[in-house]
């Protein structure tokens, strides 16, 4: 069975845009997006990073979960906006270039290729979610930061990290809502989360951006 066709009572919570809904789509497809946008236009880090956020932004408002029917595949669905907003972000980066050359040449089409994984763009993008996973830990307890890395860096589910820590389910969600309280405001006064977004869209950022930080 696919995650929403055939699926009717998580396609009808995830019409009505309730966050658990929400989370369990994002986290099936969030990577998929990521690999999509990274090998069909080979993209940089920061590129894929900006995709990712945007393609959730725009297929979990109102409108697109409305839209669609259950029936269709999801992924293409979601894939679909995924290259709409790909598409846009590669028109920006042409509109950044004052001229174009008649002819294409070995030096102008390695000035376009996508940024190497190396160089200072990336490097810049990689010391900026260093300096954030400092901020987080440092605002994080001893015990905040084992859900931490049982959560995000191991990726375990919630019962099998209260087993590794000897806590019950319910305290490991717990600590994660208050992690990702506290990541929320790093982020926000970091300028890494939009404004005007509903909190649910909101809290799914802030999971995709914990996620992107700590690799």
């Amino acid at each position: 069975m696919t995650l929403l066709e055939n699926n009717r009572p998580l396609l009808d919570a995830f019409r009505r845009g309730e966050e658990w809904a929400l989370r369990t789509v994002y986290r099936e497809y969030a990577p998929r997006v990521a690999r999509y946008a990274k090998w069909n236009f080979e993209m940089s880090h920061v590129d894929v990073s900006e995709t990712t956020q945007l393609t959730f932004i725009r297929v979990f408002s109102e409108p697109a979960r409305l839209s669609y029917d259950g029936v269709r595949p999801y992924l293409n669905f979601i894939l679909r906006a995924a290259h709409n907003v790909a598409v846009n972000e590669l028109k920006k980066a042409w509109r950044r270039h004052e001229t174009l050359p008649e002819a294409a040449d070995d030096a102008w089409l390695e000035a376009l290729s996508p940024a190497a994984e190396d160089d200072a763009e990336t490097r810049a993008f990689r010391a900026e979610r260093q300096a954030l996973l400092g901020k987080l830990t440092q605002v994080l307890d001893p015990l905040e930061r084992s859900v931490l890395e049982k959560r995000f860096i191991e990726e375990m589910t919630q019962e099998a990290a209260a087993e590794a820590l000897g806590l019950t389910r319910q305290r490991v969600r717990t600590i994660e809502r208050d992690i990702r309280a506290k990541a929320f405001k790093i982020f926000k006064t970091s300028g890494y989360l939009p404004a005007r977004l509903r909190p649910v869209l909101l809290a799914l950022l802030v999971d995709l951006l914990l996620r992107e930080v700590i690799r």
